[in-house]
C-alpha cells in the first residue's frame, strides 16, 4: 500500500537555454505550514505576546525560533522580573538571586538583541545591582540606545550616562549628577529646586523635552526664568503652586509660562488661600501665547469657593485643546463651568467635582461633537445625565467613579448604549458599595451583551 503523501516545501526551477541565467521561482510552500505566512507576518503576530509567552512559543518551529524576539525593541527591568528568572516570589535574599540570575539574563540578551530600550524605573530592591544588570544587555544588545531609571544609583553615571534619556522621582541630593547626563530629555523631580545645583546655583536640565515636579514649591522667580530660557523645546510641563502664592507671583509665574511656546500639554495644580482670584487673566496669558497646547489638566484647591470667580472664562483662548482635566476639590457655583462648552474641539474630558447639575451636559452633542472618552469623578451621577450624555455623538468610552452608590438602574445604561451609536465601552468604579441588592452590569444588565452589536458595560465594584 503506498504511504501517504507528506506536505513538503517545493521549489520550481526552470531553466531557458535561450537565457543566460537560470531563473528560480518564488518557493511555494505546503498550506498546513506556518512558512506560507512569511517572516514579516509572523513576526507582527508574535509581537503581541509578553516576553514570558514568546520563551514557550520559540520551540514551536524554526521560523518562529527565527523571529519570535525581532520585535522585542524594548524591555522593562523590574525586582519581578529578576526574581521570576530563578523562579523566586520574593526578594528577601536578593543578593543570591542577582548572583544566580546572571545565566537567563544573559539568555535574555542574546535571544533579545535588538532592544533599543530598557525602562529599569522598577528595580527599588535591586537597585544597587542595576550597573551589573545593564552591563550584561549593553553588551549584547548592540541597539541599545535609551535607559529609563530612577537616579537612585550613581553608580550608574560612568557608565551609561550617555544612555540615560528619563529620570523619575530625583530628589535634591542627587541632582549634581544631572551634569553628567547629556541625552537627558524627561525629568519628573520632587521640586523645581531640584534642577539646579545646590551650592552654585547652576542649572543642571537643559533643553528638556517634558518635566514635572509633585511638591508644592515657593515660587522662585529667578530659577524659573533660567528653567523657561534653556528649555524653549519643552513639551510637556506639570507643576505645583504653594499655598503662600500671592496674586502677584502666580501672574508672574504665568508670564513666565506663556514663554514656552512649544508647549503641548500643561498640568498645574493651583493651591489658593485667600484674596481676590486672578487666575482667569493667568491661564488667559498662557492661552494666548502657547499656540501648540493640546492638553491641559487643571486642578483647583482652595478654602473658600469664592475665590474661584470667573477662572474658567479664559478657556475661551483655548481653541484647539483636545484634552482637558478638570479636578475641583471643594463645591462651587455651577456657572464656573459654563465655559467648558466653549472648548468645541475636544477629544478627551475628564471630569473630577464633587458636585455636578444636568445642566453642564445639558445640549453637550452640539458644545463637544468630537468628544470620544468622557470621564466623570463625581456621585452626583443622574439618568438625566445619561440622557445628555448619548447625545454625544462620537462618544466611544464612558467612565464614571464614584465613592457612594449611583441611583441608576440597569435599564439607564441600556438606554444609553441604545441610543450612542459609537459607545463601545462603559466602565462604572464604585467604592465603598455594597454588593447584595444590586443588579449585575458586567456586559449588560444582569450579564447580559450590551446592545446588539455586543458591546460591553463593565462594572468593577470595590476597586
Amino acid at each position: 500500500m503506498a504511504g501517504k503523501r507528506k506536505h513538503t516545501k517545493t521549489s520550481d526551477v526552470t531553466a531557458d537555454d535561450s537565457y543566460e541565467d537560470n531563473k528560480q521561482k518564488p518557493q511555494i510552500y505546503a498550506k498546513d505550514s506556518m512558512d506560507r505566512f512569511g517572516d514579516d507576518l509572523c513576526q507582527l503576530l508574535l509581537s503581541y505576546l509578553t516576553l514570558a509567552d514568546r520563551f514557550a512559543t520559540e520551540c514551536v518551529s524554526k521560523q518562529l525560533r527565527r523571529t519570535v524576539f525581532a520585535s522585542v525593541v524594548d524591555i522593562t527591568l523590574d525586582d519581578k522580573l529578576i526574581s521570576k528568572t530563578q523562579g523566586k516570589e520574593s526578594i528577601e535574599d536578593f543578593n543570591n538571586i542577582i548572583t544566580l540570575s546572571h545565566i537567563s539574563l544573559q539568555t535574555i540578551a542574546k535571544k533579545c538583541a535588538n532592544i533599543a530600550t530598557i525602562d529599569c524605573t522598577g528595580m527599588v530592591l535591586s537597585d544597587k545591582h542595576s550597573p551589573e544588570v545593564l552591563g550584561i544587555f549593553r553588551y549584547n544588545c548592540r541597539h541599545l540606545q535609551e535607559i529609563y531609571c530612577k537616579l537612585l544609583s550613581y553608580q550608574l553615571f560612568p557608565s551609561f550616562g550617555s544612555l540615560i534619556t528619563r529620570i523619575y522621582c530625583m530628589d535634591s541630593p542627587k541632582s549634581q549628577s544631572l551634569i553628567q547626563l547629556h541625552r537627558l530629555s524627561q525629568l519628573h523631580a520632587f521640586e523645581l529646586s531640584d534642577a539646579f545645583d545646590i551650592t552654585s546655583g547652576q542649572l543642571l536640565a537643559k533643553n528638556l523635552r517634558k518635566f514635572s515636579y509633585i511638591r508644592e514649591s515657593i515660587y522662585n522667580s529667578q530659577q524659573l526664568s533660567a528653567f523657561v530660557a534653556h528649555n524653549q523645546s519643552l513639551k510637556s510641563l506639570g507643576l505645583r503652586t504653594h499655598e503662600t502664592d500671592t496674586n502677584e507671583t502666580r501672574t508672574e509665574m504665568c508670564g513666565q509660562l506663556s514663554r514656552l511656546t512649544q508647549l503641548r500639554e500643561l498640568s498645574i495644580y493651583f493651591v489658593l488661600t485667600n484674596g481676590h482670584n486672578s487666575l482667569n487673566a493667568c491661564l488667559r496669558t498662557i492661552g494666548l501665547n502657547c499656540k501648540q497646547l493640546r492638553r491641559l489638566s487643571l486642578a483647583l484647591h482652595s478654602t473658600d469657593p469664592q475665590l474661584y470667580g470667573n477662572t474658567m472664562d479664559s478657556l475661551r483662548v483655548y481653541s484647539r485643546l483636545k484634552r482637558l482635566d478638570l479636578l475641583i476639590l471643594e463645591s462651587i457655583d455651577e456657572k464656573l463651568l459654563e465655559p467648558l462648552k466653549l472648548c468645541h474641539r475636544l477629544t478627551h474630558l475628564t471630569l473630577d467635582i464633587q458636585q455636578m447639575s444636568d445642566k453642564l451636559l445639558d445640549n453637550c452633542g452640539n458644545h463637544w461633537p468630537r468628544l470620544q472618552y468622557l470621564t466623570i469623578r463625581s456621585d452626583a451621577i443622574t439618568a438625566e445625565c445619561l440622557v445628555n450624555i448619548s447625545r454625544l455623538p462620537a462618544l466611544q468610552t464612558l467612565d464614571i467613579r464614584c465613592r457612594h452608590s449611583i441611583d441608576l438602574l440597569d435599564n439607564d445604561f441600556y438606554d444609553l448604549l441604545s441610543r450612542s451609536p459609537k459607545l463601545k465601552d462603559i466602565k462604572i468604579i464604585e467604592k465603598y458599595v455594597k454588593k447584595c441588592g444590586r443588579a449585575d452590569r458586567r456586559g449588560g444588565p444582569r450579564g447580559g451583551q450590551g446592545g446588539a452589536s455586543n458591546r460591553k458595560c463593565d462594572d468593577n465594584l470595590n476597586e
